[in-house]
């Protein structure tokens, strides 16, 4: 089954669902917390939604496999360039955890090692993000729905936003060669949203990320008319074969970054 043949309804539906059990556990006084292996957070939230949405992906495309954030090690593919759905349950527990409403579900649809399908729901703010390749990209509100494009860039007036939990000293050191500058700091995949409708610049991430925190991102900003690139200006790719983890990269409109770093 190829993504053009994918409805995207089917898709908004279940992310919608997840999204709805979420905020039932954030509303509660019923949020458990654990440790991962590599002591980042886990919480019954990430469960829920993980076991959710697995089964809903695995009724609907029986085919197609599941990489989740929350079950990598069952995670199979017998060829790299075969699809399979890249899932993170939420994104942003630490957000979760600190009740700031910045977390996020995210879906992507990998084929060929590019994402195809993407969708970010916040569900604390009522928003969905969802594109198709060579569809468009669309946030949904309250069930009007409204094509998103990036940000015209003007130099007088450059936008950032960098992650909430985790600002490095060389994202710090890249922000201060921009002037006429601002900067915003948000938590989980609403960080690419910004990008893709155009309410800031530039997203520049120094720092581990792993697929399921970015693709369905990264295909909203590309369909808004922006890139997601490594340093050296190469579009990012999910291979497997090289594990989970993204290069450090710049989602970005036409910002031209060489300009500025090269002064």
């Amino acid at each position: 089954m190829k993504y053009k043949e994918i409805n995207l309804d089917y898709l908004k539906d279940i992310i919608l669902k997840a999204g709805q059990e979420v905020l039932k556990i954030y509303h509660s006084n019923n949020i458990q917390k654990f440790s991962k292996i590599d002591q980042s957070p886990l919480t019954n939230a990430d469960i829920k939604s993980h076991d959710l949405l697995t089964q809903f992906l695995f009724s609907q495309f029986p085919n197609i496999p599941i990489l989740s954030e929350e079950s990598i090690e069952e995670f199979k593919l017998n060829n790299v360039n075969d699809a399979f759905w890249c899932i993170d349950p939420v994104d942003g527990t630490k957000e979760f955890l600190n009740k700031n409403d910045e977390f996020t579900i995210n879906i992507a649809l990998i084929e060929k090692c590019s994402c195809t399908i993407g969708l970010i729901y916040a569900p604390a703010m009522n928003s969905l993000y969802f594109a198709k390749k060579g569809f468009g990209a669309y946030e949904q509100k309250d069930k009007k729905i409204s094509q998103i494009r990036i940000k015209n860039f003007n130099k007088n007036d450059i936008k950032f936003v960098v992650s909430r939990s985790h600002l490095s000293e060389q994202t710090d050191r890249f922000i201060k060669k921009f002037t006429n500058s601002t900067l915003l700091r948000m938590g989980s995949a609403l960080k690419l949203c910004l990008v893709a409708s155009g309410e800031v610049d530039c997203y520049p991430r120094f720092g581990p990320t792993s697929f399921w925190d970015i693709a369905a991102g990264h295909l909203l900003i590309t369909e808004a008319g922006g890139v997601l690139t490594d340093t050296s200006y190469r579009e990012v790719k999910y291979d497997i074969n090289y594990g989970y983890i993204n290069a450090n990269f710049y989602a970005k409109n036409s910002l031209p970054l060489n300009k500025y770093l090269d002064d």
